[in-house]
């Protein structure tokens, strides 16, 4: 079971390499995230 629950801001501050995505890559590996949330972070990529 995932201890971290991202959400879009966090993934795309991770994937945009923002300020603040380095605690982001800690906690990367045992994060999930919601199929609305992903679905935004896909929307916003596109």
């Amino acid at each position: 079971m995932s201890n971290v629950i991202m959400d879009a801001s966090a993934i795309l501050a991770f994937l945009n390499q923002e300020s603040g995505s380095e605690q982001i890559t800690d906690l990367i590996d045992n994060a999930t995230i919601s199929t609305i949330n992903l679905s935004e972070v896909i929307a916003k990529l596109a």
